[in-house]
């Protein structure tokens, strides 16, 4: 895969997402719980968003590397709470295009100190 003109294995790209986001937990525990719940209440706002709108709009800032950001996404996308729908300028890296996301409607099932779903 080519990002900004430069060879990135995927692989190694998911790593580097997985490891900050570990690395903003341990800074702030519970730091990817807050950024999921970020993406929901601003994303309800924005309509169609960008990870960088998110975060910017919300003021919720990783405590170590906005890379953090990554793993957070990813796994709401594989869990089918945001989707793809496009692409949309960056503010902060020159323009260069930022996937546009939008919520799917599906929300985190959520299990309260007995056991049963909220």
């Amino acid at each position: 895969m080519c990002i900004a003109g430069r060879q990135v294995d995927l692989l190694d790209l998911l790593a580097d997402m997985e490891a900050a986001e570990a690395a903003a937990n341990r800074a702030e525990p519970d730091w990817s719980e807050r950024a999921l719940s970020a993406i929901f209440k601003y994303g309800q706002q924005l309509g169609q968003f960008t990870i960088e709108a998110i975060r910017l709009t919300s003021g919720l800032e990783s405590p170590t590397s906005n890379k953090a950001w990554g793993g957070v996404v990813q796994a709401a996308s594989r869990r089918g709470y945001i989707e793809r729908v496009g692409f949309a300028p960056s503010t902060s890296s020159n323009g260069l295009p930022m996937t546009l996301w939008q919520l799917t409607g599906k929300q985190p099932i959520e299990i309260n100190e007995t056991g049963d779903q909220t």
